[in-house]
């Protein structure tokens, strides 16, 4: 087994240990914290949350669901019954894609947002209107695709992790922090225009373009900070 078999396969693993590590600090210290008050009212504890959260969807989604010893998830890119190949296009999406996208955002950009989120909150929590949009495709798609509940890969953190705690943080924005509606907007569509460039990769893949999936993966784990920075450049959104 080559170091790339090995990442490929363990890297949920690997963020569900990272997770569980992570869920002590943030629960049992103070070191994520930006105020004395309750934790869940401190956007920078909840922008901290959101990467043991989201790892912990990852290992839903991948290492819960195995068939014949690959990931579902992998499996179902490739397969027949996959959208794309009932309208004709072949896959050619680099195995690579998978855990780089994951760990780019989830093990690298989203740290960087809750560092970032003492001076600007709205790039802080950015990755939860990812969060939430991810969690409405998990819940359309099952129907859409035909697809069970148990072979919905991510359903279950979806709903029941990533829709509450989405809409706690917006509801936190407005009522403990009082910022502006604007500012929860930028948040929300910052994490939507992350989605759009996951979407993005995959259509490198289709069209043949390997190189242009990589690099997208790339890109696309820090598309919430520049989406979310540069919206509030634009729309003038300050902090005190």
């Amino acid at each position: 087994m080559t170091t790339f078999d090995l990442l490929n396969v363990a890297w949920p693993w690997v963020g569900l240990g990272m997770a569980i590590v992570l869920l002590f600090v943030l629960f049992k210290t103070d070191v994520l914290r930006s105020n004395e008050g309750s934790r869940w009212r401190d956007l920078v504890w909840l922008a901290w949350l959101a990467v043991p959260v989201y790892m912990i969807h990852q290992f839903e989604e991948y290492a819960l669901h195995i068939s014949d010893w690959n990931y579902a998830m992998v499996d179902f890119f490739y397969s027949d019954s996959a959208p794309f190949a009932k309208m004709g296009f072949e896959m050619n999406l680099p195995l690579a894609h998978f855990p780089l996208v994951n760990i780019v955002f989830v093990w690298v950009g989203l740290p960087i947002a809750a560092m970032i989120c003492r001076k600007n909150p709205v790039i802080g929590v950015a990755s939860y209107g990812f969060i939430l949009a991810n969690a409405m495709m998990h819940v359309v798609s099952g129907p859409v695709l035909g697809m069970s509940v148990s072979e919905n890969a991510g359903f279950f953190t979806g709903l029941f992790l990533f829709i509450p705690l989405a809409v706690w943080v917006i509801m936190t924005m407005r009522k403990t922090y009082n910022l502006p509606i604007k500012a929860i907007v930028i948040s929300i569509v910052s994490g939507i225009l992350c989605h759009i460039s996951l979407f993005a990769c995959v259509l490198f893949g289709l069209f043949g373009l390997p190189a242009g999936t990589i690099i997208m993966d790339f890109v696309t784990g820090f598309v919430p900070i520049i989406a979310a920075w540069l919206l509030c450049k634009i729309f003038k959104v300050k902090f005190d």
